[in-house]
């Protein structure tokens, strides 16, 4: 057996074990959403209940989900712990049915298992959030949309696969609102495969359903709360942060160097963009227009002190921005590579598109947003190559920053 196949299992041990044996009480963000599983259970789902949702951007998928295991769970923060990690465990089988979709059919289980290498998705599948079911809901509408790029010619089963996509991409919304960027990057690819003659796709019958039925599933929800969060929530106005987007970019980039580094292109040509890249935003570092970002700050002053912290941030900030940028450069030229691969096209636009998405949330930067992406980056950057020796230590890292990540709340050890 592979030493990389050993560890992604080892991976997916661990994460299941630290979730079910932390043993604290709700910790994090944990503590705000069930109390609207309660509010729903006094009002029913219905105007009163979406006025009143109280510290929840998201919408109400998460007490869909919730709410029914309730005389299971009994809203206690192991048991609804288990349930996200059952979410979780069904995301993998999905992206293992996805892969069966593909020419790497015989190596499913092996590449879908390395979605527990993405470091940034062990908090969100380890604590009881509300992204584990929105992504759940957006790989199936995911899976059925790879589906129709491979039935194109039966008009009809394209019709009934846009249908099914509109219900499970509707819930995706319900959960988590940046999946609504799946809907464009769905039509691209659509345009793209259309454009570029490498199928027959009907592109109303494909995406008008899927579109009607998902939009209609939020839109009445957001005029109800006269906005695309509950009227309680605190809002943060702001304009677009490109920064935040880059730099959900430049941690996709690290998932996929962690999982891939032989994704990356690099030639000479390259190298001098990426060091004409660092210079320009060293300079906006300098200009103090709010460019930076430090990851590790706690420890890293700590360790230097503060003005090597300082020090620390001019440089890293521009270095982060550099490395997604170079993150996109490779995803223009892989895209260029797969144009006859539409499920490669509707990963690296949808992927693209929730990564961009973080440009909207103007007030601060989370690699939770990253996280939301994580199927799709799974399969821009999981290959087969028995020639990859070193995979196994690259996936073993990803998995040990994960844990270490998650267990800055659970605790385990």
């Amino acid at each position: 057996m592979r030493k990389d196949f050993i560890v992604l299992i080892a991976g997916l041990i661990l994460l299941s074990a630290t979730a079910v044996f932390n043993p604290n009480g709700f910790v994090f963000d944990e503590v705000l959403f069930p109390p609207n599983v309660l509010l729903m259970e006094e009002h029913g789902f219905g105007k009163t209940f979406l006025l009143e949702m109280i510290d929840q951007a998201p919408g109400p998928l998460y007490e869909f989900i919730h709410l029914p295991l309730k005389g299971i769970t009994k809203l206690e923060p192991r048991a609804m712990r288990i349930v996200n990690l059952i979410l979780f465990f069904l995301i993998i089988c999905i992206l293992v049915q996805i892969y069966r979709q593909s020419e790497k059919k015989e190596h499913a289980i092996y590449l879908g298992l390395h979605i527990i290498a993405i470091t940034t998705l062990w908090q969100v599948a380890g604590l009881v959030l509300t992204e584990m079911p929105a992504m759940l809901f957006a790989t199936t509408s995911f899976l059925i949309g790879v589906v129709l790029l491979n039935n194109q010619d039966d008009h009809k089963k394209v019709l009934l696969y846009s249908v099914l996509m509109g219900i499970t991409g509707g819930l995706a919304i319900l959960g988590r609102t940046p999946y609504l960027v799946i809907l464009p990057a769905f039509f691209g690819v659509l345009v793209l495969i259309r454009f570029f003659k490498v199928g027959s796709v009907p592109i109303a019958k494909a995406f008008i359903p899927y579109a009607v039925i998902a939009l209609s599933m939020i839109i009445p929800i957001f005029l109800i709360w006269g906005g695309m969060v509950p009227p309680l929530q605190p809002k943060v106005e702001g304009a677009i942060q490109p920064w935040h987007g880059l730099l959900a970019c430049a941690y996709a980039g690290v998932i996929g160097f962690i999982i891939y580094p032989k994704w990356f292109v690099f030639n000479n040509t390259i190298l001098m963009i990426l060091a004409g890249a660092y210079v320009f935003f060293f300079t906006l570092g300098l200009m103090e227009l709010g460019y930076e970002y430090a990851p590790m700050a706690t420890t890293v002053i700590r360790i230097a002190g503060l003005n090597a912290f300082n020090m620390y941030v001019k440089l890293i900030s521009p270095l982060l921005a550099t490395f997604g940028f170079y993150f996109l450069v490779c995803c223009w030229y892989r895209g260029k590579e797969n144009l006859n691969d539409a499920m490669y096209l509707f990963a690296l636009l949808t992927s693209l598109a929730i990564l961009a998405s973080s440009a909207k949330i103007s007030h601060q930067f989370s690699s939770r947003y990253v996280a939301q992406a994580a199927p799709f980056l799974v399969i821009l950057f999981a290959k087969v190559d028995e020639k990859d020796n070193w995979r196994w230590i690259r996936l073993a890292i990803g998995i040990t920053m994960g844990f270490l990540s998650l267990n800055t709340y659970a605790k385990v050890i």
